[in-house]
């Protein structure tokens, strides 16, 4: 599945594309000119001290989800721009997992598909427990 991302924050469009690859592979996020299964669009509003952060995910048959997170905007340098980033691709991860909750073709990862899987998760298969650890 090849999905268009349109943002406007072009800084921003291969962060996009990292979390779109993370549901459906590699070569998935193509540059909104190309031929795409889906759009997903970006819109960053900033207004009386606060970033909001909006992506539409918009299939071929015109089905839409829709996600907006917002956050205090940051002003100054690098922790600008990491902030930004921050709240651009948590936005972006929570449509696309829902997305992938929803159906969308070729988009339902497991937790270990997305998530590397950790020693924890690799004992749960074999069946063993763990009890909470104290804290």
């Amino acid at each position: 599945m090849k999905i268009a991302v349109q943002t406007s924050l072009p800084a921003f469009q291969n962060d996009i594309g990292d979390v779109v690859r993370l549901f459906y592979g590699e070569g998935a996020a193509v540059e909104e000119t190309q031929q795409a299964d889906a759009r997903l669009t970006h819109i960053h509003e900033e207004a009386a001290g606060e970033w909001r952060e909006t992506f539409v995910l918009t299939d071929c048959s015109g089905r839409t989800e829709q996600n907006t997170l917002s956050a205090p905007a940051v002003f100054g340098g690098l922790e600008e721009k990491r902030q930004k980033k921050r709240l651009i691709k948590r936005c972006c991860y929570m449509l696309l997992r829902a997305a992938a909750c929803m159906g969308l073709p070729d988009g339902n990862p497991t937790d270990e598909a997305v998530l590397p899987a950790t020693g924890k998760r690799k004992n749960a298969r074999r069946g063993q427990t763990y009890a909470a650890r104290p804290v």
